[in-house]
């Protein structure tokens, strides 16, 4: 759980930052539940959603000894949940095994049900590594910054996670001023535009 939320430290930031104390925050593709369960021990009400059964009974199990996440078996382009019934909708780690037209269709669900969307997905500078399934689309900022607004959305902010070999090259000013685009997973903080 340690190594999850270290690794999740924006994503998790980000979260915090725009949703407001107590407030409502669900998980899309939950995993562990490990951010869930945080987000859930720091106050805010936490319903974590994935199509996995499997996955839902994990995070069940985890509910006797951690803090408490309501869960939900349901699929991302179908949530069963009331049109704005949450302050954040997010996830880490999904949209990018799907093509464009699901991710725009999964981003208008979330649209849908939440006031904003904050998601980490790898961009074009990621290497794989050993937890990929093979299946990752590696998009550029400018990629997902369109199906973002296609789906209706805006970003709001945008943040970066694993910096690149190449950042270390640069002045430290420069990282800093556009770390999202010195880093090899970037965070999309976003509201709805229409």
């Amino acid at each position: 759980m340690f190594n999850v939320i270290i690794n999740q430290q924006e994503l998790i930031r980000s979260v915090i930052t725009y949703t407001p104390k107590r407030g409502k925050i669900v998980e899309i593709g939950c995993g562990s539940g490990y951010v869930s369960f945080l987000l859930s021990k720091m106050g805010y009400n936490v319903t974590a959603i994935d199509i996995n059964r499997e996955v839902i009974k994990s995070v069940q199990k985890k509910n006797c000894y951690c803090s408490y996440v309501n869960t939900i078996l349901a699929d991302m382009l179908n949530l069963s949940l009331k049109d704005n019934s949450f302050d954040t909708a997010f996830h880490q780690g999904l949209l990018e095994h799907f093509d464009d037209e699901t991710i725009i269709e999964a981003l208008k669900e979330q649209r849908r049900v939440a006031r904003v969307v904050v998601f980490d997905v790898p961009n074009n500078k990621y290497r794989l590594g050993p937890y990929n399934v093979g299946d990752e689309r590696l998009l550029s900022i400018k990629h997902w910054k369109e199906l973002i607004s296609r789906a209706g959305l805006s970003a709001i902010d945008i943040q970066g996670r694993g910096y690149t070999k190449f950042a270390y090259l640069l002045p430290l000013f420069i990282v800093r001023r556009f770390k999202a685009y010195f880093t090899s997973s970037t965070i999309f903080v976003c509201k709805r535009s229409r």
